[in-house]
């Protein structure tokens, strides 16, 4: 589907999930204003996600029902995918932080922007996991909430969802993985000197003597 016709879709599901919504928000292909759309996706923050995919099911098939995503059929062929963020979660010791951010940053796309993220978070000594967020060596989460707090803590800009495509990335920021340099051709070992045989440089010159010779007759 073309990128207005699937958006207009996309917003009619939208507003009749936002009652059974904390937060909802369009992400994929559609946030990335991409001209042609496969599918739509949504990033859900829901204090019952049981009854969201119930609502879907009253217009849609159900063809996934996981924990934190769902997918659907809707009758027009076009696939509904559904992605739960988890709220806060708080403990006595160690309280989960939302991972709105985490989950909205990777579900928008695109897949050569999640790897960059990834690559970026490796060369800072972190971990980008996109279910739980940017985590650091011992392996705590230290920004999942919102966007803006992963790139900032990844040393990087915000970067718009229309421009989260691989030619504007590789144009915008270095690549993570240095290249690799050309290698040198190995020195060649010198030839040992020759010594000319005198009888074989004889036999040679009389060759061509005889040669030139048979040229003039």
């Amino acid at each position: 589907m073309n990128l207005i016709a699937v958006t207009s879709v996309a917003t009619k599901i939208v507003a009749e999930l936002r009652p059974l919504c904390e937060r909802i928000e369009i992400a994929g292909s559609i946030r990335r204003q991409r001209p042609e759309v496969n599918d739509i996706d949504l990033v859900i923050l829901a204090p019952d996600p049981t009854a969201v995919k119930q609502r879907c099911r009253m217009r849609c098939a159900p063809v996934i029902d996981g924990l934190s995503n769902a997918t659907f059929r809707m009758s027009s062929g076009v696939q509904l995918d559904l992605f739960f963020a988890r709220p806060l979660v708080p403990d006595l010791i160690e309280s989960k932080p939302c991972n709105w951010g985490s989950v909205l940053l990777c579900r928008t796309g695109s897949l050569q922007h999640n790897v960059f993220l990834c690559q970026r978070a490796q060369k800072l000594g972190l971990k980008w996991n996109p279910q739980e967020g940017v985590l650091d060596p011992e392996g705590y989460v230290i920004s999942s909430e919102t966007e803006q707090q992963i790139y900032e803590m990844l040393g990087l800009p915000f970067v718009l969802p229309i421009h989260r495509e691989i030619d504007w990335l590789t144009t915008h920021f270095p690549s993570p993985i240095p290249p690799i340099p050309p290698i040198s051709p190995l020195p060649l070992p010198p030839l040992p000197p020759v010594k000319p045989d005198p009888a074989a440089v004889a036999r040679a010159v009389a060759d061509l003597h005889a040669f030139g010779q048979s040229l003039k007759d």
